[in-house]
């Protein structure tokens, strides 16, 4: 668990260094349903005219008043999720409009309350999707974000693939 921590503040750190390979594109924007978890927080940097790089961060606590049903599992017991989505993009398009397809990972750690239980989530995750990028730096986002889960061993879901919709709102500068 140190060494994917380690490696996700590395990330963010060359991420965040506003001259990595001469770009000074980067975008922020919340997500819904997509790639984070039920929403998340991401920031995203152009690694070159046409392939970016994202990290994000999310959060979800569930209820057990109100239950949901995750996969063929109905979700009972109290527990909260951190979520960091880390993907690699490309863009095809010109000017606005944009077709946009990555891959990447969706780490997490889900806590149990009342079972004192934690783990740590790894799912393999993509995008596919549309983006618009508006000159005055409005960026809109949606498409298809799928999702493998490889762990954790004890979870009921492991090497189940599942689809998701993302909608994305944000700022690009």
């Amino acid at each position: 668990m140190k060494y994917w921590l380690k490696g996700l503040i590395s990330l963010l750190l060359f991420l965040c260094t506003n001259n990595a390979f001469g770009q000074t594109e980067n975008a922020i924007y919340f997500e819904l349903l997509g790639n984070g978890g039920p929403y998340s927080l991401n920031y995203e940097k152009n690694l070159s005219e046409k392939l970016i790089a994202r990290v994000g961060f999310g959060y979800w606590k569930q209820n057990p008043k109100y239950p949901m049903t995750v996969g063929n599992i109905y979700e009972t017991e109290k527990y909260r999720v951190f979520y960091t989505p880390v993907l690699i993009a490309y863009t095809i398009g010109m000017s606005k409009h944009f077709f946009e397809i990555g891959s990447g990972f969706l780490i997490g750690h889900e806590s149990y309350i009342a079972a004192r239980k934690t783990q740590v989530i790894v799912n393999m995750t993509g995008f596919a999707g549309y983006r618009y990028e508006a000159e005055r730096g409005f960026l809109l986002k949606f498409g298809i974000t799928p999702h493998y889960v490889i762990s954790p061993e004890e979870n009921a879901l492991i090497n189940t693939f599942w689809y998701s919709g993302g909608l994305s709102l944000g700022y690009h500068f």
